[in-house]
């Protein structure tokens, strides 16, 4: 078959599909590869210059293809062993003395890894409905439901972590792993918000006349991103302090700003402020959307913390602003 048809075939497996497919054979492997690289330019050919690297996605692909059991809830024994390699792998790549640089630079490198495969497939990975948090005890109505791989890696990331501190020394090990996370989910925000913005501006110049899939397209990623972030913050790894600083120098500039006047609402207006209108209108539930998965958040660490009241009357309020702006 060509290579398009190939791609084609590809988009619809997940990482992990085309990782065990490439473990069939000689022939499975390179043409994997292949596809690997052309599908999310990871080079996985270059086992032994990229040692580290191809054990981070081979654990992934462990993860992913053995992390949920038939009951589809996590297989907490496979996801420990994957932690406790990965642990003994980065302790034993650090000298014994000096090793907080080294331990940066790895951690800097799985960390990495393991965000990129949070939005590497989006359109296999499902935004959970609503009614999955609804009915049944209280208990369940305040348990916060990411999508299934930000739930995978999120619990892979909580096991990792008290494996690594307890083979340093926790606080400087904490320090670094605190760091490097805030900043990789900081990297990934940066990069939708230039991808939705340069899409925006396209659409602009075009008179809106690219189609608007893309769009959505990044938008179900970021999507994904949020949820996996306020997944993170029910843990030990993310405060709700850390959640509202990335909404306030992040999260927010991701949406874009549209100079409406009110009173076009109920008067004529031309083709043009008309399909502005809409655009606003669709941005405004959209950013909606992103601040009730925020706010949810929130909610169920306060419920099972009690340390967030501050930031939730603070999300509270951002909802309000928003919502009021939609309805005025």
């Amino acid at each position: 078959l060509p290579l398009e048809s190939l791609l084609k075939i590809a988009s619809y497996l997940s990482f992990s599909d085309l990782w065990y497919f490439g473990t069939s054979s000689r022939s499975c492997q390179k043409l994997a590869h292949q596809l690997v690289w052309h599908k999310y330019h990871i080079d996985l050919a270059r086992q032994r210059i990229n040692s580290f690297n191809h054990l981070i996605h081979a654990s992934i692909a462990y993860v992913c293809r053995h992390g949920y059991d038939d009951q589809h809830d996590i297989n907490h024994t496979a996801i420990q062993s994957v932690a406790n390699r990965l642990a003994v792998e980065i302790y034993d790549r650090t000298p014994q003395l000096n090793w907080a640089p080294c331990l940066d630079f790895l951690l800097d490198k799985a960390l990495g890894i393991m965000l990129d495969h949070v939005l590497y497939d989006p359109s296999l990975d499902p935004l959970p409905h609503q009614q999955h948090n609804q009915g049944g005890s209280q208990g369940k109505k305040q348990k916060y439901a990411s999508t299934p791989m930000g739930r995978l890696m999120t619990t892979l990331l909580v096991t990792l972590y008290p494996t690594l501190t307890a083979l340093f020394d926790a606080d400087p090990a904490s320090a670094i792993h605190h760091r490097l996370l805030l900043a990789h989910i900081s990297r990934h925000l940066d990069i939708l918000t230039r991808r939705y913005h340069q899409q925006h501006r396209r659409r602009v110049s075009s008179g809106g006349s690219l189609p608007f899939a893309r769009t959505e397209s990044v938008r179900h990623g970021f999507r994904v991103l949020i949820q996996f972030i306020g997944n993170l913050c029910q843990t030990e790894l993310m405060t709700a302090a850390d959640l509202h600083i990335l909404t306030r120098q992040r999260i927010i500039a991701f949406f874009i700003s549209y100079h409406i006047q009110p009173q076009k609402a109920t008067t004529m207006v031309s083709t043009a402020d008309s399909s502005c209108w809409r655009l606003w209108m669709d941005e405004i539930e959209f950013q909606t959307a992103v601040l009730l998965d925020l706010l949810r958040a929130v909610v169920c660490r306060q419920y099972t913390r009690f340390d967030s009241g501050k930031e939730l009357n603070m999300f509270a309020s951002m909802l309000n602003e928003t919502v009021s702006t939609l309805v005025s």
